[in-house]
């Protein structure tokens, strides 16, 4: 059975950005257009209806692209679980106030146990820190589930990775989309 992976709006934002002057964003431009086309038909994708609206914003051209790209892939409910775990998630000061936005990827991801959390936003959700934060709040996954928040995963084999919030007991690594080695 494939691994499940909620895809957080940075990695469409990302694939259609034009080509950066920046070599660190430059690369993950490539990473993310090179995992798209050639890795991603191998997990099954999910993604939320907040992902639609943030893609739907910005400049028109480039939030249609984004939108093409996530035309097909289901949708979680945003039900009242995730609701709830994207409030506690911010009222407990795990996220500050002003990623709500960014709770409500976690929470989606969370409640509805998705193997991985694929995203580029290194400041509230595949922040060390964080992913600390998290595994230590033991009252986020409703009690009916038994995987907890845990450390980032990245692919330590290039300058610069996609970076996945596995949503399990362990870490993984995954390179070119295939689990290559698990820690526990």
């Amino acid at each position: 059975m494939p691994h499940s992976i909620f895809i957080e709006t940075t990695i469409p934002s990302i694939y259609v950005s034009r080509p950066s002057r920046d070599l660190l964003q430059l690369a993950r431009q490539e990473l993310t257009r090179e995992w798209w086309d050639m890795q991603r038909q191998q997990f099954d994708l999910f993604t939320s209806q907040l992902v639609l609206d943030e893609a739907a914003d910005g400049e028109a051209a480039k939030a249609s692209e984004r939108l093409q790209l996530l035309a097909g892939i289901p949708l979680l409910d945003l039900n009242d679980p995730v609701r709830t775990l994207a409030k506690k998630l911010v009222s407990t000061g795990i996220l500050p106030s002003v990623a709500g936005r960014d709770a409500f990827h976690i929470a989606a991801a969370g409640v509805h146990r998705m193997d991985f959390l694929l995203t580029w936003n290194c400041k509230h959700i595949a922040n060390p820190f964080i992913a600390d934060r998290l595994q230590a709040s033991e009252f986020l996954i409703p009690p009916h589930h038994s995987e907890r928040l845990t450390d980032l995963s990245r692919d330590h084999s290039r300058s610069s990775a996609l970076i996945c919030n596995e949503l399990r007991s362990k870490t993984t690594l995954v390179v070119s989309g295939k689990v290559q080695r698990s820690f526990r």
